[in-house]
């Protein structure tokens, strides 16, 4: 089977786990014996590039760098377009693809899947972890978006205005005939949006769980003795709730327990340095640590040196990977009940879920686990159970691959 990805972000140049797994699903067709080409856009290396089945050939609708994404909407924003365009015809007319499998299309001009649509109507097939169909355009969204310091704002907010009322660009919407979903959770989302996307299948997101299983042997077993060691792994933002996090550990030291906060990532420079100040202010120096960005291939090893995972987003996650990782490292994963995350964690039998910027429940959840190892051990093992059996990349890999084969020969 011939298949072409289209994808937003891939690795090593991606944003998070969803371009992760777009490599993973990827690389295991190829070792299955399909014929693969992922086409993408040029973050990272910001020049058109391909090597081997990857072609980094796709400008993105608004470039990272802030400077270039005003600038861009004013010059050569239409070339840029029709040249994805173009390439991507000229790629589809090359590799004669059996299956378009749509991945991210966030941040790239959505004409491209009335492409895809138009040379496989029936055999364009989209999975969706994000809900991209539903966002509006990203240069909306970046005229929108503040600006990061005071002066570049008052420029930003007067150029928006005009800016806002001229560009009026919508798409019409793509048939999505084949989609997969990564949750029931975005399923329903989508559903709200449109009907089209009620007969959507759901399948789960999963992990290799080799790397992962190979570092819980070193994992030291929990005592409910000594420090309760947290961690938080992810995008550094707002929306992730890493100052819920801070919260809760404050409120823990003031009631005597001995804890400690690993924070790693990276993300917005202004939010950053609100989490510095914010750590001084809640006189956390000495509990807090700052490991920065932790590349993938590191989660197995770091995730065995804490006994506690916590997902405090105050955004509606879809199906975080990082839960699936944490839980299959012998960590108890403590999670906002928002999105995808209560269908992965189920509260006091896998994990625990808490009311999402509620930190004192977060600090109730860990005053259990202090008092009773036995309850720590318990969960632990739940959540292993849980992955091996619903949430492992095998699973995922099997029930993608069917799918597609299903539509190839349709």
């Amino acid at each position: 089977m011939r298949v072409l990805f289209v994808t937003n972000f891939y690795p090593p140049y991606g944003i998070g786990g969803y371009e992760q797994l777009c490599r993973d699903i990827a690389e295991g067709l190829i070792s299955r014996g399909h014929i693969v080409r992922i086409v993408t856009s040029v973050r990272g290396v910001w020049k058109q590039q391909v090597k081997d089945e990857i072609h980094r050939i796709l400008f993105n609708v608004i470039d990272d760098r802030p400077l270039r994404a005003t600038i861009g909407f004013f010059f050569g924003r239409e070339k840029r377009k029709q040249t994805n365009l173009i390439y991507f015809e000229q790629l589809i007319k090359e590799f004669h693809p059996e299956i378009i499998f749509i991945w991210g299309m966030w941040n790239l001009h959505q004409e491209l899947v009335h492409i895809a649509e138009n040379h496989l109507s029936s055999r364009t097939v989209y999975y969706i972890a994000d809900p991209w169909p539903m966002l509006p355009n990203a240069y909306i969204l970046h005229w929108q978006e503040r600006a990061r310091h005071w002066y570049t704002q008052l420029i930003k907010q007067f150029l928006s205005l005009l800016v806002l009322r001229l560009y009026h660009e919508k798409p019409e919407l793509a048939y999505f005939e084949n989609v997969i979903c990564v949750s029931q959770y975005i399923r329903k989302r989508l559903t709200e949006f449109h009907p089209v996307f009620a007969k959507a299948t759901v399948i789960y997101n999963g992990i290799n769980l080799h790397p992962f299983e190979t570092a819980r042997r070193t994992k030291r077993e929990f005592q409910s003795a000594e420090i309760i060691r947290l961690l938080y792994a992810g995008r550094l933002s707002r929306l992730k709730g890493v100052h819920i996090a801070l919260e809760a550990t404050a409120k823990l030291k003031a009631k005597g327990f001995p804890v400690s906060l690993t924070i790693a990532g990276r993300g917005s420079q202004d939010y950053q340095i609100k989490l510095n100040q914010l750590i001084v202010n809640l006189e956390l120096s000495d509990s807090i640590s700052l490991a920065g960005y932790i590349p993938h291939d590191d989660m197995p090893e770091l995730l065995t040196n804490y006994d506690v995972l916590l997902v405090p987003s105050i955004c509606e996650d879809t199906m975080p990977r990082i839960i699936q990782e944490g839980m299959a490292s012998g960590l108890v994963v403590i999670g906002s009940e928002l999105g995808g995350i209560p269908e992965i964690i189920q509260d006091g039998i896998n994990g625990f879920l808490f009311q999402a910027g509620q930190s004192h429940e977060i600090v109730l959840k860990l005053e259990q686990l202090s008092h009773d190892s036995d309850l720590h051990r318990e969960i632990t093992e739940n959540a292993i159970y849980t992955i091996e059996q619903k949430f492992c990349l095998q699973r995922m890999l099997d029930e993608i691959e069917k799918y597609l084969v299903n539509i190839a020969n349709a």
